[in-house]
């Protein structure tokens, strides 16, 4: 699993497609912390990209 820094300033729908698109990934979940070291986090969303997704049984 890959892990990216959100950039607060820039629009997280177009960041998360990005990444999604880079890593070919169909999920992407962004998590939250308290910590700077994100030794503890809480899952905030996730995100669900269809296009994707794996069509292997086609």
């Amino acid at each position: 699993m890959n892990e990216y820094t959100l950039e607060s300033l820039k629009n997280l729908d177009e960041q998360l497609r990005e990444w999604a698109r880079k890593d070919a990934a169909p999920l992407i979940r962004v998590f939250t912390s308290n910590k700077k070291d994100f030794s503890e986090r809480t899952l905030y969303r996730e995100f669900m990209f269809e296009e994707y997704e794996c069509n292997c049984a086609e």
